[in-house]
């Protein structure tokens, strides 16, 4: 992950988000079925709590790594839905 990820670019431990952009946009969620760090169940509860539209993928928890055109295509799917709006 160290080497897909830079530096963040605000500091976690004070810098609190204000608003949550999945409350005011269309928002996205894969759901790694195979994922043994964070339960599918669990993400299945955040994505509904979002509104999220649900991709489910036979993924492990890093789902961009192991599926990386399979998520490239959740990602193309909403820059489509939202240049139609």
């Amino acid at each position: 992950m160290a080497v897909t990820q830079g530096p963040l670019k605000y500091n976690t431990n004070y810098d609190a988000p204000t608003v949550a952009a999945w409350s005011m946009k269309p928002s996205s969620y894969v759901i790694a079925e195979d994922d043994q760090i964070i339960s599918p169940k669990v993400q299945s509860y955040f994505a509904q709590k979002m509104g999220a539209e649900i991709t489910t993928l036979a993924s492990s928890h890093v789902a961009m790594l192991s599926q990386p055109e399979a998520v490239a295509e959740v990602i193309l799917s909403a820059v489509e839905a939202a240049s139609s709006n």
